[in-house]
């Protein structure tokens, strides 16, 4: 029987000729029978995909390539005298590879998802969905995964993700959901009964979803490292000494007070800081924020800064506002920004440098999430990108436009050198602005009193 009438097989031998480390010594293939050849494949890709594909080649051609030339990356037949049996070989050691590793498998079954041209931006979509897998790619070396799209031309891509080793990552992710499940945040979706009819199995995968709306570029790049972060950001008890409200001093004539509070899925950490003016009835911008543990030093990495979701006395936050402007430098440095989150990161600095955390990374573009908002507010590409590159850099400006008048706040990196605005908060920060300088000296007092608090308990302890 000849190839022409076969597709997957000649798809395959194409892959075979095509592949960069087959270009010297390449060893034959040789094929006795092609009908044989052809079942082989098409139980494949049947296990792997499901069984929609057999009638779907064309539609997940890419796909299909990418999982052929696993067959060839990972054969133990370096002569491939016995092709078949290399091909069934690699099946069953994917299928066991996945089925040991339980969330690992979730987690490729959540970016399938994810990556899919059918993915509408909803989290709890219905997981039957038939979602079209034609631009996903699964590439496998060993214990090393690749996942992502493989772009045609002038289609909007997302970046890939890599695992570099499949029982490692299996161990981080196992922790993290772990993490959540016994924790107290709104994370922790097993505790909510809106979710009572939902299985274990895609209560995580929701978990995983939402959570790779927080990632950069970077961050996709070092898996590990981004749900190592996560897990801190979970178990970390930095703020626990203000889960209810505490007074921070006195602001606009009114009682300033603090909260940690808990956020729920949808949002960037698990935790943000609120500030609240008491008798104004109004709230300040929320610093979304979580602590990460990096050896014996922690560092404070900020995703976003928003606004209130609801502005209890408009007419007070107005006046808010104009106050702060008045109070401010006029030069061009402080064009083209929001006031009152200004107000809010630098009372977090002052607080997270009086605890003693020093080390500041502000997050830059997150592309799961820059995605999601396109489907859900149904945008076209370039109503798209200025919406993100007016919203990522009116966040940056912000924090840009406050160091220029503080020193004491260095810029260790760009974002475009990081996918992250990196900052080293001094020992000594010292504003140009009297406002200022009282702003950052309430968070900063509030901090050290705390951290005193706790060195003192440790000492008894």
């Amino acid at each position: 029987m000849l190839v022409q009438n076969k597709i997957l097989s000649r798809i395959f031998l194409d892959v075979y000729k095509s592949l960069p480390m087959f270009y010297s010594n390449k060893p034959k293939i040789m094929i006795d029978d092609y009908d044989l050849l052809e079942s082989t494949l098409e139980n494949y890709l049947v296990e792997i995909l499901g069984y929609k594909i057999k009638y779907n080649y064309e539609d997940n051609y890419r796909e299909i390539i990418k999982l052929f030339e696993n067959v060839f990356y990972n054969s133990r037949y370096k002569n491939y005298d016995n092709i078949i049996e290399s091909i069934n070989t690699y099946k069953e050691e994917l299928k066991d590879k996945l089925e040991k590793h339980k969330y690992t498998g979730l987690f490729i079954d959540t970016l399938r998802k994810m990556y899919s041209k059918s993915y509408d931006g909803r989290i709890l979509s219905n997981t039957e969905k038939d979602f079209n897998f034609s631009t996903i790619a699964i590439s496998n070396k060993g214990n090393s995964f690749i996942i992502g799209r493989i772009p045609r031309k002038d289609e909007q891509n997302l970046p890939s993700i890599y695992i570099n080793n499949i029982a490692e990552f299996e161990v981080i992710l196992k922790k993290y959901i772990e993490s959540v499940v016994t924790s107290d945040s709104f994370y922790n979706i097993f505790n909510n009964q809106y979710f009572t009819n939902i299985s274990f199995e895609d209560k995580i995968k929701t978990i995983i979803e939402c959570t790779l709306f927080n990632a950069t570029g970077s961050d996709l790049n070092y898996i590990e490292n981004f749900f190592r972060k996560y897990t801190d950001f979970i178990n970390d008890k930095t703020f626990d000494f203000i889960k209810k409200p505490k007074q921070m001093g006195n602001l606009f004539n009114d009682d300033l007070y603090v909260m940690c509070k808990r956020s729920e899925l949808e949002y960037e950490t698990p935790y943000y800081l609120a500030f609240m003016l008491k008798n104004k009835r109004v709230e300040l911008p929320n610093i979304r924020m979580g602590i990460e543990t990096k050896e014996d030093k922690k560092v404070a990495h900020i995703i976003a800064t928003q606004s209130a979701q609801t502005i209890l006395n408009p007419e007070n936050f107005q006046q808010i506002q104009t106050e702060i402007k008045n109070n401010l430098p006029t030069d061009s440095y402080f064009r083209f920004y929001n006031p009152t989150h200004l107000i809010s990161i630098l009372m977090t600095f002052g607080l997270l440098n009086g605890m003693g955390i020093q080390e500041v990374e502000v997050k830059d573009f997150l592309p799961f999430r820059y995605n999601k908002t396109v489907l859900d507010r149904q945008m076209d590409t370039e109503e798209a990108d200025k919406f993100q590159t007016r919203l990522t850099n009116k966040n940056l400006i912000t924090y840009m436009r406050l160091i220029s008048v503080v020193d004491g706040i260095d810029v260790i990196t760009y974002p475009e050198m990081d996918m992250s605005l990196k900052l080293k908060i001094e020992d000594n920060v010292v504003c140009k602005n009297e406002f200022l300088q009282k702003i950052y000296d309430m968070g900063y007092k509030l901090g050290k009193e705390n951290r005193i608090n706790l060195e003192q308990n440790e000492t008894i302890k």
